[in-house]
C-alpha cells in the first residue's frame, strides 16, 4: 500500500513543473548506485549554467562557502532550498553563485537563482536537484515533475540473470539450459541504461540506472523496484524505496541488483526480467532453467 500512495502522490504533482536549467542534459538519476548509498536527486551536466525555479516558490534557505568564515566541508558545497505552496522542497546543489537572499524571496520560473557549479563533492560541473515531497515525507525525481523523460532511444541492457553456488557464478541462458542445483539460491541481474550525451558536439555513450525492475518466476511478481521514490525506512535510519528495501538490500556490486532468494519446486521454471528506463523504453528478457 505504502508504494502505491508513493506512487500517486507523484502523478499528482506530474508535468506541473518546469526544467531547472535550459536544453537540460541528465547525467545521472535517482536511485542510481552510490556505492553505499542511493542517488537522492537528478543531475543536469554543465557548468556555468543560469538556474530557475521549477515552479513559483519562496526561498528557505541559502549556503555560500564565501558566507561562512569556518568554511564547512558539505557534501552540498553552496545550494538553495525552495518551497512552493504544496510543500515542496527543492534542493539547488553544486552551484557557483547564488543570486537570492534566505529571507522567503519569493522567485518565479523566469528568474535566475543561481549559476551551476563544482562546489562541494562533486566531480565536474553539473547541477544536483533533489526534490523533497514534505507533506508525504518522500523524496521525488525532478523528472517525474517536470514531464521531461525523452532522454533517449536506447533500451536498457540486461547483461545477465544468475546466480553463486560455492563461489562459482552460473548465468541463466535465454534459451533452455541446465542446473545440477535444487536448493535455495540467490538471484542476481546486471542491469544498466545506455544514453549519450553531447559535449561541443560530439556524443559520448554513458551508463546509468534504470527507472523500474520487475522479476518474475513463473509469471508471477517476485520483486519490483521503483527508483523513482525514496523514502526514509525510520527503522534502519536510511534511505529506502518505497517499498522498503534499503539500498544494501537492492545492490551488490555496481548494475547489480538483488532478486531475492529462490528454491526450485519442480524441474522446469521461467524466469522474466521486464526493465523499463527514465526515457520509458523497455526490454524483456525470459529465462527457461531446468534443475535436476
Amino acid at each position: 500500500m505504502r508504494s502505491i500512495f508513493c506512487f500517486l502522490a507523484a502523478l499528482s504533482f506530474s508535468f506541473a513543473y518546469e526544467a531547472p536549467v535550459k536544453n537540460p542534459s541528465v547525467v545521472s538519476f535517482m536511485g542510481d548506485s552510490r556505492g553505499d548509498h542511493f542517488h537522492n536527486g537528478v543531475d543536469y551536466r554543465g557548468e556555468n549554467m543560469a538556474v530557475y525555479p521549477i515552479t513559483d516558490m519562496k526561498v528557505l534557505f541559502k549556503y555560500h562557502e564565501d558566507d561562512d568564515p569556518t568554511r564547512m566541508s558539505l557534501g552540498y558545497g553552496n545550494f538553495i532550498v525552495l518551497e512552493d505552496d504544496k510543500k515542496i522542497h527543492a534542493h539547488y546543489v553544486h552551484l557557483s553563485r547564488i543570486f537570492v537572499s534566505a529571507d522567503k524571496t519569493k522567485v518565479s520560473t523566469s528568474d535566475i537563482i543561481g549559476i551551476t557549479g563544482n562546489s562541494g563533492h562533486s566531480y565536474g560541473g553539473h547541477l544536483h536537484l533533489t526534490i523533497f515531497d514534505l507533506k508525504n515525507k518522500t523524496f521525488i525525481s525532478s523528472l517525474s515533475l517536470t514531464g521531461q523523460n525523452k532522454i533517449d532511444d536506447k533500451p536498457p541492457v540486461i547483461a545477465s540473470l544468475f546466480t553463486i553456488l560455492n563461489n562459482k557464478v552460473y548465468s541463466f541462458k535465454e534459451k533452455k539450459s541446465v542446473l545440477r542445483h535444487m536448493g535455495e539460491m540467490d538471484l542476481f541481474a546486471i542491469i544498466s541504461d545506455p544514453f549519450y550525451i553531447v559535449i561541443e558536439g560530439k556524443k559520448y555513450l554513458r551508463e546509468s540506472g534504470v527507472k523500474q525492475i520487475d522479476f518474475f518466476i513463473d509469471s508471477v511478481l517476485k520483486k519490483h523496484y521503483d527508483f523513482s521514490v525514496l523514502v526514509e525506512n525510520k527503522e534502519k535510519k536510511e534511505m529506502a524505496l518505497s517499498t522498503g528495501e534499503t539500498f544494501f538490500e537492492v545492490y551488490g556490486k555496481k548494475r547489480n541488483y538483488k532478486l531475492g532468494s529462490f528454491t526450485p519446486t519442480k524441474s522446469e521454471h521461467l524466469f522474466r526480467l521486464h526493465v523499463t528506463d527514465w526515457a520509458g523504453n523497455e526490454t524483456d528478457k525470459e529465462y527457461l532453467m531446468n534443475f535436476q
